[in-house]
């Protein structure tokens, strides 16, 4: 039994904690969870990101 976890924005924007936190989540060790609004968050982070 693995635990669930909610993967917030201020996680999964990050390119290097966000790899992490997915492989962990892929090995099993818990289930990630996150919602419709907190990837909209993400997204619009990664837009307003100057290149």
């Amino acid at each position: 039994m693995s635990f669930v976890v909610l993967y917030d924005a201020n996680v999964l924007y990050p390119n290097t904690l966000r790899d992490l936190l997915i492989r962990i989540a892929a090995s099993g060790l818990v289930q990630a969870k996150w919602t419709d609004q907190i990837l909209d968050e993400v997204f619009r982070n990664v837009r307003k990101k100057p290149t």
